[in-house]
């Protein structure tokens, strides 16, 4: 996030779109994100995830209580990947 706090503002209004148009579309359950998923995962996603390393496609966390959701979908969202959570994991 720091990265982005520091970019330009049109920039930052990007991010902001992107994440909003891809948080509304996977919380009414539509897995591509949405109509404009593949646009944002090239132009705005893409750059996140090559920080990060790139290649991942599955991310598989503990979930421990419910607030951690949101937590999995800034995951899924920023990393583009398909997020597994389960809980019992030892």
């Amino acid at each position: 996030m720091a990265a982005i706090s520091q970019s330009s503002p049109v920039a930052r209004k990007l991010f902001e779109m992107a994440y909003a148009s891809k948080r509304v579309a996977l919380r009414n359950g539509d897995l591509s994100g949405g109509r404009f998923g593949p646009m944002w995962d090239r132009l705005v996603f893409s750059k996140v995830r090559a920080r990060l390393g790139g290649g991942r496609q599955l991310l598989f966390l503990r979930q421990s209580s419910s607030d951690a959701v949101d937590t999995l979908m800034v995951c899924e969202i920023r990393l583009g990947t398909t997020r597994t959570a389960g809980s019992g994991f030892k």
